[in-house]
């Protein structure tokens, strides 16, 4: 599992989102691929994945769900032309705060839980779907962005089996991998910063 998260991250690493490319076409397979170009997607879909393990019970499948549709909010709205204030800022934020939840191995209640991730998630899709060129075919594109969030989802969920409660090597890299999350959104954070 760990060597299949090293290799979604490495591409990755060389991109940041503020720095993508603003005349994305749209389409399924563009959609299926852009999350993958900003580590901020990439971590912050994967620490989501690992909290709802650790969480438990139906939260493990309720906070990804929660994440998936918010993103379709997030996106339906960009779409629509409503513009959210400081889009990239909180991106990065909720990089960081998934990655201190993970690090720390915090356990809250569904409801909050649900609201956290919900709430970041609108971010993730107005931000992706603001980059559309005008014409674009959202509808394939978003698509194609809900199935990557949903593998980056389940690879998190993997690697939170994998790390809880185990052996105590596991559990520390769980932590770490947190740790190097929250590290993530305070690069994202500076990008989005300096981007505006």
């Amino acid at each position: 599992m760990l060597v299949l998260v090293a290799l979604v991250l490495v591409p990755a690493l060389a991109f940041a989102h503020p720095g993508h490319d603003h005349h994305v076409t749209g389409g399924f397979l563009e959609g299926l691929l852009h999350p993958l170009t900003g580590f901020d997607h990439v971590f912050a879909a994967i620490a989501a994945g690992v909290w709802a393990f650790r969480t438990g019970g139906r939260a493990a499948y309720a906070l990804p769900a929660a994440f998936l549709g918010s993103i379709t909010l997030g996106a339906g709205m960009a779409s629509l032309g409503v513009h959210l204030p400081v889009v990239e800022p909180m991106v990065a934020l909720s990089v960081i705060v998934l990655g201190v939840l993970v690090a720390t191995k915090a356990r809250w209640s569904q409801s909050i839980s649900l609201g956290l991730l919900a709430s970041f998630g609108v971010f993730h899709g107005a931000a992706h779907v603001s980059e559309l060129a005008a014409g674009a075919g959202v509808v394939g594109y978003t698509t194609g962005l809900l199935l990557a969030t949903a593998v980056l989802l389940t690879a998190g969920l993997g690697l939170g089996w994998a790390t809880v409660d185990r052996a105590p090597v596991a559990a520390r890299l769980g932590q770490a991998f947190g740790a190097a999350t929250a590290c993530a959104g305070f690069v994202a954070l500076h990008l989005a910063v300096f981007a505006a």
